[in-house]
């Protein structure tokens, strides 16, 4: 079988994936992941998740590459990672009541394979105040994130309701579609 790469130097993309049992390395790609000008949520994650496969194919062309993005949408607009408290303050106050979507792209590549998917959900944010926005902020320290959430943390509590098809793939990595693009490929699990 040929060697399975994770592009990705995130550690909850690791975690989820060695919940499969399956071996696997990982390399992190140097990808420029700056917004297309008039770029779709959609296409973001797609062309991210292609690009950093396709960049640890370079570097191990006999491999098969796995790669990963998300982005957050409201209202059809891509938020950022917010860099410090105050933008992260400020996305959050303007998700608080609503609904957005949490797009995560998955891409398995090799030399004679190529296949991209998108798995979405959509994210209802609890009403919250300033205080306890600030409160969670300070707790978590969410900065550089998707949404300015940690999901995988206290960044639970911020929601009502989350609508999807694979609950792994909000924490970044859409097993269930890897999964099944990984038997397309001859490799099965378990």
């Amino acid at each position: 079988m040929k060697k399975l790469i994770l592009a990705s130097s995130s550690r909850y993309k690791r975690m989820l994936l060695e919940s499969l049992s399956i071996e696997f390395s990982v390399f992190s790609p140097d990808v420029d992941e700056s917004l297309l000008s008039g770029e779709a949520p959609l296409e973001y994650v797609k062309r991210l998740s292609e690009s950093k496969a396709r960049k640890v194919l370079e570097a191990f062309p006999e491999a098969i590459c796995i790669g990963a993005d998300q982005c957050v949408a409201l209202e059809g607009l891509i938020l950022g990672k917010a860099p410090d408290f105050t933008s992260c303050h400020a996305q959050l106050m303007n998700m608080q009541g609503k609904t957005h979507e949490l797009l995560t792209g998955i891409c398995v590549t090799s030399q004679d394979f190529l296949k991209t998917d998108v798995e979405i959900h959509q994210m209802r944010m609890r009403k919250l105040n300033s205080e306890a926005i600030k409160r969670y902020i300070e707790r978590e320290n969410p900065f550089d994130c998707a949404g300015s959430y940690k999901i995988e943390g206290l960044g639970i509590s911020l929601f009502e309701k989350i609508d999807g098809n694979d609950p792994r793939a909000i924490i970044g990595l859409p097993l269930i579609k890897l999964v099944s693009i990984l038997s397309e490929i001859g490799i099965d699990i378990p």
